[in-house]
């Protein structure tokens, strides 16, 4: 297989994904895992090999995106029951004012994202959004 069929292959599959999913509207797993099938088969991949690679792929995926999404789950209920949620939408609100609550979240992701990953950050933040519109709703 030479480089720049490869190169085609990727720049193929990634034309396919998009139309797959924003065409046709099919699930996004699903055309991850057939465009992932049309890639090894043009790729030229023993089909059995394709199935195991594509599985040890999402398993590898998976296991790093549940442990984060259960971990953050887990460190964010632990602060909605000690009210550390609250008491951080309640200082954001002062200091911001209910007017400017975006701009309020917008700096806490901020502040909050430049150390962790994507995934880490939206899980951590999702708790303090939720209680900044639970304290605004109430103002």
């Amino acid at each position: 297989m030479s480089d720049m069929s490869l190169i085609l292959t990727a720049l193929g599959s990634i034309a396919l994904l998009l139309f797959l999913v924003m065409k046709v509207r099919l699930h996004a797993v699903v055309s991850l895992i057939l465009v992932s099938i049309v890639a090894g088969l043009f790729s030229g991949m023993n089909p059995a090999d394709i199935t195991n690679t594509i599985q040890q792929g999402m398993g590898g995926t998976l296991g790093f995106v549940a442990v984060v999404v259960a971990l953050g789950a887990m460190f964010g209920r632990v602060m909605e029951e000690t009210g550390a949620l609250d008491q951080i939408a309640h200082t954001l609100l002062n200091k911001f004012g209910n007017n400017k609550a975006h701009w309020a979240m917008t700096f806490t992701g901020f502040i909050c994202a430049l150390p962790l990953f994507f995934d880490v950050a939206v899980v951590l933040l999702i708790g303090i959004a939720f209680a900044v519109v639970r304290k605004g709703a109430a103002a």
